[in-house]
């Protein structure tokens, strides 16, 4: 009897324990990567949100001139800079600029930091305060 309670027990842990470890399951038992949302309408997964990604400018066939000197900038999407098109003062008939979206260009396993200035940087970053001290030496001229 105490052996059927175990395996009972022990197939009630592992049940809960996958239930709660697997991926979030969409619309018709599709899984959707963590991070990233179902869309109410169509269904389909909705990318996770990133918010360093860059915008810039593509000039159509009879671009005007402000989209000219804009045209090598990246916008940030985070700070919602990326102005909207057409821009102010297009002089073109019908404008066929369009959004060029660039993915985020740092690498998180290209951090050249060492571990004890990354630690060093953290620290100013949470709290600001500079805590070290000149310490006390041993010396009978260093107790007075």
């Amino acid at each position: 009897m105490k052996i059927i309670i175990g395996v009972a027990v022990l197939l009630l842990a592992a049940f809960l324990f996958f239930r709660n470890n697997r991926s979030v399951a969409g619309s018709h038992g599709r899984t959707v990567r963590p991070g990233a949302s179902l869309n109410p309408k169509s269904g389909r997964a909705q990318p996770a949100p990133r918010p360093y990604r860059a915008t810039s400018i593509v000039p159509g066939t009879n671009a005007c001139g402000a989209v000219a000197e804009l045209q090598e900038t990246r916008f940030l999407d985070a700070q919602g800079a990326t102005p909207a098109l057409p821009l102010e003062g297009c002089d073109a008939g019908s404008c066929q600029c369009r959004y060029a979206h660039h993915t985020d260009r740092r690498d998180s396993s290209d951090d050249r930091r060492l571990a004890g200035q990354l630690q060093s940087q953290l620290y100013e970053a949470n709290s600001g305060d500079e805590r070290r001290q000149r310490r006390r030496g041993r010396r009978r001229r260093d107790l007075n």
